[in-house]
């Protein structure tokens, strides 16, 4: 899984045309963390790591782990708006969601979890899925 995480982000960085540095910087992380784990130097990064470097690069921890995007062209296509279940999902979050993320981190963390639970085809909020993904963040 490592390798895969490796081989996309730097795939992500040079899609955006990016270097290393400037995401490491961009994205609040500590200098030369994300080179050395796209070098292979270091293998244990962390998760506020890799999704800080792949908020920054406007991709999500899915595609970085090589799983397919489908959920949010599935979505977009599919699934009409749905306000009230996304109050629900706010709401969900905004109790469980560590306060010192900020307002992009859980907007993303909301987005997730609306877009994975209806495209379950549920109504309801896949609250293992939602709990998994909290505690990740």
């Amino acid at each position: 899984m490592l390798k895969t995480i490796r081989t996309n982000l730097a795939h992500e960085i040079q899609r955006c045309n990016e270097k290393v540095s400037n995401i490491e910087k961009k994205a609040g992380i500590s200098q030369s963390v994300l080179s050395k784990f796209i070098n292979g130097t270091s293998n244990n990064p962390s998760f506020e790591t890799i999704y800080a470097a792949a908020t920054d690069l406007g991709c999500s921890i899915d595609e970085l782990m090589g799983i397919k995007p489908t959920h949010k062209t599935k979505t977009q296509k599919h699934v009409a708006w749905n306000d009230k279940f996304f109050d629900e999902v706010v709401k969900y979050v905004n109790k469980r969601i560590n306060p010192k993320l900020s307002a992009l981190q859980v907007i993303d963390v909301i987005s997730e979890i609306y877009t994975y639970s209806l495209d379950q085809g549920s109504k309801n909020i896949d609250e293992r899925f939602a709990n998994w993904l909290i505690s990740k963040s």
